[in-house]
């Protein structure tokens, strides 16, 4: 068992995003994404369901017509198949909990 400090996970982060996966098994995965000011996590999409949970700091949720803008303690679905990005509007640390059994 091992204690993770997710706001201290910033340190970690410097001009691109720092990833870890905290938790897998056969139906979960939980990765933490830190973020500092400015930085974007790059346009991608994903195939699972999969939650966003903002520790620490502020974001923009980027898709092609709507930004969305997520503060600490915010939670967010993240829409299955649509291209999206995100967006450091201060240094930021947030988890992806993707449910591995539901594929969309």
């Amino acid at each position: 068992m091992e204690k993770v400090n997710l706001k201290e996970f910033i340190k970690r982060a410097g001009d691109k995003p720092a990833v870890t996966t905290l938790y897998v098994n056969d139906c979960v995965r939980v990765k933490a994404i830190a973020l500092k000011e400015g930085t974007e996590l790059p346009e991608h999409k994903t195939a699972v369901r999969t939650f966003l949970t903002v520790i620490h700091g502020k974001i923009q949720f980027i898709l092609s017509d709507e930004i969305i803008e997520l503060n600490e303690g915010d939670w967010f679905d993240i829409p299955v198949q649509r291209r999206h990005s995100v967006k450091a509007l201060a240094d930021a640390v947030f988890t992806l909990t993707q449910n591995l059994k539901d594929h969309g």
